[in-house]
């Protein structure tokens, strides 16, 4: 069996810019009702965070029925797997969000130190457009499934199937990671203190995130049947990074940096 199915070559531009279109029309929409009505509280753009993934690509499955191209089954399990995902991830951020997360409340106090029309500016140039940005990025393994698949590769192949199973074993590690996070703070057992050990957090100080870049490996595996799709190896690789080195585990870790319980 050959793990390069062909690719289409009759790609028009509305494929690329449209879901670029929809995503920073969504996240400068949320910016607006941010300003407007939210108390500037720039966090919520952690609530739209996985939203930016499967709404944009919704754009394309829209654009390829428009054309009249079927979806095969390779793009119907992409896009599943990553809508699971994005309607998981953000209605359990939404949940939690009682207020102002410490990173965005550090950052607008000191960008409001400058002014309204600063502070507008580096609200809507750092969180809502870098995050598009990387979302972009992130994504770009889902974008190239769902805009290059052609309508008749019916077939799923061992590229597939591996990259289905290595996403579900990261969804149920963050997942898991996540809701003994949540039991631990609402009810913590005597004796552990204030950082959860047990479960799958005895492993890492940071499963969540690591469940998460695995995931992103898993639809670029699933990636990888599409002849060529193993060049956007870089948007798994970014979500590794980010996760690792960005936005992710550097925030904990400096703010616990001085706890020796840490």
């Amino acid at each position: 069996m050959v793990f390069d199915a062909p690719i289409r070559s009759d790609i028009d531009a509305v494929y690329f810019w449209a879901p670029i279109a929809t995503l920073f029309g969504c996240n400068w929409l949320l910016g607006i009702w941010v300003q407007c009505f939210g108390k500037r509280d720039n966090s919520w753009i952690d609530v739209m965070w996985s939203v930016s993934f499967m709404l944009p690509n919704f754009t394309v499955l829209v654009i390829r029925m428009q054309n009249n191209l079927e979806m095969n089954m390779r793009i119907i399990l992409a896009q599943a797997l990553v809508t699971i995902w994005c309607l998981r991830l953000s209605i359990y951020i939404w949940i939690r969000h009682t207020r102002e997360d410490y990173r965005y409340k550090e950052m607008r106090e000191d960008w409001e130190k400058g002014g309204t029309c600063v502070y507008l500016t580096k609200a809507f140039g750092f969180v809502y457009t870098m995050q598009g940005f990387f979302s972009i990025i992130n994504a770009c393994s889902l974008y190239y499934i769902n805009i290059f698949s052609t309508g008749t590769d019916k077939d799923l192949m061992v590229t597939d199937y591996i990259g289905a199973a290595v996403w579900i074993i990261g969804f149920l590690i963050e997942i898991i990671a996540d809701k003994q996070l949540s039991n631990h703070l609402a009810s913590p057992k005597p004796g552990t203190g204030k950082f959860i050990r047990s479960g799958v957090w005895r492993y890492s100080r940071h499963p969540n995130y690591f469940g998460e870049a695995l995931m992103w490996w898993g639809i670029w595996i699933i990636s990888c049947s599409l002849e060529l799709g193993v060049v956007t190896v870089f948007s798994c690789m970014f979500i590794t990074w980010s996760v690792r080195f960005l936005s992710g585990c550097p925030f904990g870790e400096k703010k616990y940096k001085d706890n020796l319980e840490w």
